[in-house]
């Protein structure tokens, strides 16, 4: 359980995004990313690395990540794209709600700040899951940090789209989080 928490977390530190197949195009203050598997928006000044720009410590899984523009010298805001395995015949509801037990489980001062019914598309036709946005640290010592977060179930593989900003900072960027969360698709 640790070892998928940190993967999903330890992914939203990332500082960049990437993915071996993936293109960029502009529609209006977002750009949309696009690979073979998936596609979602992001805001349009974010940086995006593809895996061969990730750092060594990259868990296993990141396809892309997109980092914001604007530094804090604590942490960077950033929105992920991790596959992780899923287990037979789960939904992706299901999935997002086991995410968000084992989040409740390793993160200090958790909190669950919206839980939300929401539709994406999958290989071109509506799918239900999961949007929560959730608070929480790994330590004590760090800043707390806002997550928005939702998953898309793919046979036996899932892919979670995980965005994480400063909890101060998130009520100014809390709609590109939101529009991104929902412009997440798997092709």
């Amino acid at each position: 359980m640790k070892k998928i928490i940190s993967l999903v977390l330890g992914a939203t530190v990332l500082t960049s995004c990437g993915s071996n197949d993936g293109g960029t195009e502009t529609t209006g203050s977002l750009k949309q990313f696009k690979s073979s598997e998936f596609a979602v928006s992001y805001p349009d000044q974010w940086e995006v690395l593809t895996e061969k720009d990730f750092p060594g410590n990259v868990p296993v899984g990141s396809m892309v990540a997109f980092r914001s523009n604007v530094k804090d010298p604590s942490f960077t805001s950033n929105i992920t794209i991790v596959t992780m395995d899923a287990p037979a015949n789960t939904t992706s509801t299901d999935f997002v709600k086991g995410l968000s037990q084992k989040h409740a489980g390793q993160l200090k001062n958790y909190k669950e700040v919206l839980r939300e019914e929401i539709t994406l598309q999958k290989n071109g036709e509506d799918s239900a899951t999961t949007m929560i946005v959730f608070e929480g640290k790994r330590a004590e010592n760090e800043d707390l940090k806002r997550f928005y977060q939702t998953a898309l179930v793919n046979d036996k593989k899932a892919y979670v789209n995980t965005a994480a900003v400063l909890s101060k900072n998130s009520e100014a960027i809390e709609g590109s989080y939101i529009d991104s969360i929902e412009s997440f698709e798997l092709q």
